[in-house]
């Protein structure tokens, strides 16, 4: 048994540890220094990205929409929902780009997501986090832990931002802080405060706690069969997420008119 405690956490500079500060600058070494995303003058190219992108534009136009109307961004008694990933691993991208974002996209006002990008990460004696496709890995994992922990944007467009990463870096593996960057572009937010978080050891000291929700499932045999989906305290099935809209549709009380028209294969 496990148990976690589904709330978002925001982190104040008193919660990092000194060796969080010590040991951030060696893990991320090959990011660039000095980046000022108001600073930056190249364009985006939409042909460098996936044609699949299509979902985050949705994801963003859903949220936005409800926005603009003033209606609540998210219904009454949404589904909470916990992922546990990692970034470069081809299952966990497979579900977060195949089945996670484009539902979120669809039904994104009646979930609320806790994304968890730790997976089968391991922290040293000396405070260092090893992952298990390397440490391009790891910097996506951090990048990712500074969005989910903070959702900056509000929950739409922080999703979207990190379901452009997950997609982007599937196709094309570029280091985490070069689709990071292009991606916080994408959809409009300032990558200087992420960028910020991942050298200032306020990422690092997220990704602690990510490790504790992580060892928080005990039942479960090492290394994890990621990705691992929880709806409270339920894991979701093999079956129920290879169509997951499916059976989100059939887990939220009032149907959305989306589970209504939307055909599934």
């Amino acid at each position: 048994m496990f148990f976690f405690n589904f709330k978002k956490s925001v982190f104040s500079t008193k919660q990092i540890r000194s060796t969080d500060l010590e040991t951030t600058t060696k893990f991320i070494e090959d990011f660039p220094e000095n980046t000022n995303s108001s600073e930056l003058s190249w364009n985006l190219d939409l042909p460098e990205f996936s044609p699949e992108l299509n979902f985050v534009e949705e994801i963003l136009t859903l949220f936005d929409a409800n926005n603009a109307s003033q209606n609540s961004v998210h219904h009454r008694d949404p589904v909470n929902i916990m992922i546990f990933y990692e970034t470069l691993s081809k299952p966990s991208r497979d579900f977060m780009v195949h089945q996670f974002f484009p539902t979120f996209a669809k039904l994104g006002t009646y979930i609320n997501p806790e994304l968890v990008p730790y997976g089968n990460a391991n922290l040293t004696q000396l405070g260092r986090f090893t992952c298990e496709h390397g440490e391009d890995e790891c910097q996506g994992n951090l990048v990712h832990a500074c969005v989910a922990n903070t959702k900056p944007g509000g929950t739409g467009r922080s999703m979207a931002y990190i379901g452009c990463m997950m997609n982007d870096m599937e196709i094309l593996n570029p280091r985490a802080n070069e689709i990071g960057e292009k991606c916080a572009r994408f959809v409009h937010l300032d990558w200087e405060p992420i960028y910020n978080c991942t050298r200032n050891g306020a990422g690092m000291a997220v990704l602690r706690t990510y490790k504790g929700f992580t060892d928080s499932i005990r039942h479960l045999a090492r290394p994890l069969k990621l990705p691992l989906v929880y709806i409270g305290t339920s894991e979701v099935s093999e079956e129920s997420k290879n169509n997951f809209f499916q059976f989100m549709c059939s887990n939220l009380s009032n149907e959305p008119e989306a589970c209504k028209t939307t055909k599934t294969t």
